[in-house]
């Protein structure tokens, strides 16, 4: 009962980060499937697609931070422009 309880609570866990991809690919829905069957069968299969999400989120992360670095020069130049340091 507890390993079904935290399997949930993984599942659950992993939703906000596959909501994002759920039109390219659908690998949540896939995901799911897989987690449900739990035989170990499907062990490689999930941890291919939890490590390919992974990349995903990581490349999302550091556009987003090449984002924020272009946001704060800006801020900078505004700053500079209007007398401040």
């Amino acid at each position: 009962m507890r390993m079904a309880i935290a399997n949930m609570a993984s599942l659950t866990c992993l939703d906000p980060f596959f909501a994002p991809f759920a039109g390219n690919g659908d690998e949540h829905p896939r995901y799911e499937a897989l987690f449900r069957s739990q035989g170990e069968s499907t062990i490689r299969e999930r941890r291919e697609l939890l490590e390919a999400h992974w990349r995903k989120v990581f490349d999302q992360m550091n556009e987003l931070r090449n984002h924020l670095v272009m946001i704060e020069a800006k801020i900078d130049d505004y700053k500079r422009m209007e007398g401040q340091t």
